[in-house]
């Protein structure tokens, strides 16, 4: 909720000499075709002096200009006849003013419908504003809330002392006001995993508060403008700037704020193989399923720099800071227009030096796989229920081989680029290791029909020789067998696989039968089981 005035934007002087004796001053405006109400701003070719501002003519009408920092000033344009405007500068130094001229306009008859039009957009602002002191996340300050009602209350009561002629030079001043309503962007928490990119986040965010950061220093500016002639227009004009004033200050404390309680810069990235396993063991053609642990950290103040957005976030805090700052203090100076309003609540700074860090999950769609080590090895990568698929393959390699890759995050808007080299070993296809890989997961088999129903043998082979397994009965042979799990108890399992001539094996042994050790030759489609009891079935892989 932001007020539209031109980007006159009060700034800190920056380090320069006064103006050599005997040097003319040039001035441009940022607009040279205008109308009633506009704010417009003076930018001059020498520093001006240290004073609050001058007076100058508009039009032959005599008005103040508010100066900026050291060179620029902002002035208000008055209700003048369409056409060339003159300006007379010579109380700032400048004897040849730049070229002004009055846009058509239709002529506001009825100021008391002004009135009405900018009292609405006042208070569809407020419940707006209203809404964001109740958020759970950043709210804006109650005592914010409370001011810019009691600044609509002033408004009213200081609109019926103007003449008639003063109420249209108002109206004019009021028609160029209004509220812009802030949206917050979407939030996703650091623990779940989605395919957006945590940093898109984080730029939806950052963009809103350097947009809101504009239109505050904008609104503010304006006030300045008001603040600065003590006349019945002007007064009303300030009591207008202060609660848009307000208004978008709160927001952009909010966003600020919020942005920076976000853990959404990426900093470090760890992968690691699903099951327990510390390493990553990668077997020809199998694929093997990894997840991945990120760091994030917040917004620090030394992130200036790094992109241009980030600069431009930081860079637009700390305007935020300094115009609180101006902000307050013409404020308590006026305090007398204001009626029982309070100045905007204190600012703290967000931004810190360091930033802090913390964990988030990462989905596997947002990093690529790099520089794999030995070229002998081609290592593809796809995505398989949130996780990183990794599929290594060698027509050369047959013996277990090390090698390494990277993982890589990048968000060009953010600057970030975040790089993990990894150790893995690629296993021969004639190993113990190699077959180990290939019956780790979940497996299934029906064993038994009786009418109706079916009996389903369910064992999980997890990477460190143990496992789970669960005999379930369905009513359908349709039925999906995980929907049954909880149904009956699990029993531990401990398995291995060992080598026969040139065949290999699963050996798995259960604690329901402590006798029971349960056998099958392995192929890459399928298990091969002979109970010991002398039944005979195939256990099938379910993918």
């Amino acid at each position: 909720m932001l007020l539209c005035f031109s980007t006159c934007t009060k700034k800190e002087d920056p380090d320069g000499k006064p103006n050599p004796a005997g040097t003319a001053i040039t001035a441009t405006l940022d607009q040279n075709s205008v109308s009633p109400g506009q704010v417009v701003t003076l930018t001059v070719s020498a520093d001006l002096p240290a004073q609050e501002g001058w007076d100058i003519l508009v039009g032959g009408r005599k008005l103040r200009a508010v100066r900026l920092d050291a060179r620029r000033a902002c002035f208000l344009v008055p209700t003048l006849a369409p056409g060339p405007i003159s300006l007379e500068l010579s109380t700032m130094g400048i004897k040849a003013a730049p070229a002004l001229t009055m846009n058509s306009y239709t002529p506001i008859t009825d100021a008391a419908a002004v009135l009405t039009a900018f009292d609405g957009r006042m208070t569809k602002a407020i419940a707006q504003f209203e809404a964001l002191s109740k958020d759970t996340l950043s709210p804006v300050a109650a005592q914010d809330v409370a001011s810019v009602r009691s600044l609509q209350k002033t408004l009213a009561a200081q609109w019926q002392t103007l003449t008639p002629a003063e109420q249209i030079e108002a109206a004019y001043v009021l028609q160029k006001m209004t509220f812009q309503e802030i949206t917050i962007p979407q939030r996703r928490g650091v623990a779940g995993i989605t395919s957006a990119d945590p940093g898109n986040d984080f730029t939806a965010i950052g963009k809103a508060f350097v947009t809101t950061m504009a239109f505050t220093a904008a609104s503010i500016d304006a006030f300045f403008v008001f603040a600065a002639s003590p006349d019945p227009v002007s007064k009303l004009g300030a009591v207008a700037a202060a609660a848009v004033g307000i208004v978008s200050v709160g927001s952009s404390f909010k966003l600020i704020d919020e942005l920076c309680r976000r853990f959404d810069l990426i900093v470090d990235l760890k992968l690691f193989a699903l099951g327990g396993s510390s390493t990553l063991t990668l077997a020809q053609d199998q694929g093997t399923p990894a997840a991945i642990d990120a760091t994030g950290r917040t917004l620090a103040a030394s992130d200036a720099g790094k992109s241009s957005l980030l600069t431009s976030i930081v860079k637009a805090n700390e305007k935020l800071g300094s115009l609180h700052e101006a902000f307050v203090k013409t404020f308590e100076r006026i305090k007398a227009w204001l009626g029982s309003a309070n100045p905007p609540s204190t600012y703290i700074n967000p931004v810190k030096a360091a930033a802090a860090t913390g964990k988030r999950k990462l989905s596997a769609e947002l990093v690529r796989i790099q520089n794999v080590s030995n070229t002998a090895i081609t290592l593809a990568s796809s995505v398989v229920n949130n996780a990183l698929n990794l599929k290594a393959s060698s027509p050369t390699i047959k013996t277990d081989t090390p090698f390494t890759f990277d993982v890589v995050y990048e968000n060009a808007e953010l600057g970030i680029n975040v790089r993990r080299t990894l150790n893995a070993t690629f296993t021969n296809p004639d190993s113990i290791a190699y077959y180990s890989k290939l019956v780790q997961g979940n497996w299934v088999t029906t064993w038994h029909a009786y009418g109706s129903f079916h009996q389903e043998d369910v064992i999980v082979l997890q990477a460190n020789g143990q496992g789970k397994r669960l005999s379930v009965r369905t009513p359908t042979r349709s039925e999906d067998y995980t929907s049954k799990w909880g149904s009956d108890p699990f029993y531990d399992i401990t398995w291995s696989v060992y080598k026969s001539g040139n065949a290999y094996y699963l050996r798995f042994h259960d604690n329901r039968w402590t006798t029971s050790v349960q056998y099958g030759r392995i192929t890459p489609s399928k298990l091969e089981f002979k109970l010991d009891h002398g039944w005979a079935y195939t256990l099938n892989k379910k993918q």
